[in-house]
C-alpha cells in the first residue's frame, strides 16, 4: 500500500465523518424546533385552561387586578405540584 492510497482512504473517511456531522447538526436543529413547538403548545394549553377557569369563576369580563394575580399564583402553584 502506498502513501497516496493511505491518504485517499483518510480523506474519504474524513469526508464521511464531516457528512455525518452535518446530518447530526441538521437533525439537532429539527429536534430543537419540535421542542419549541411542543413547549408553545403546552403554554397555549395552559392559557386556554386558565381562560376557562376564569370564565367558570365569573371573572373573565369584570375582574379586579389583585383577584386575577391571586388566582394566577394559586393556579401556578397547582401546576407546579402537578408537573
Amino acid at each position: 500500500m502506498n502513501v497516496m492510497d493511505c491518504l485517499a482512504r483518510q480523506e474519504a473517511r474524513l469526508k464521511r465523518i464531516e457528512d455525518q456531522l452535518v446530518r447530526s447538526s441538521q437533525e439537532t436543529r429539527k429536534l430543537e424546533r419540535q421542542i419549541q413547538r411542543l413547549n408553545q403548545q403546552k403554554r397555549y394549553q395552559k392559557l386556554i385552561k386558565a381562560g376557562l377557569l376564569f370564565e367558570e369563576a365569573g371573572i373573565l369580563d369584570n375582574y379586579d387586578r389583585e383577584t386575577v394575580l391571586i388566582f394566577l399564583k394559586q393556579l401556578q402553584a397547582q401546576q407546579e405540584k402537578g408537573d
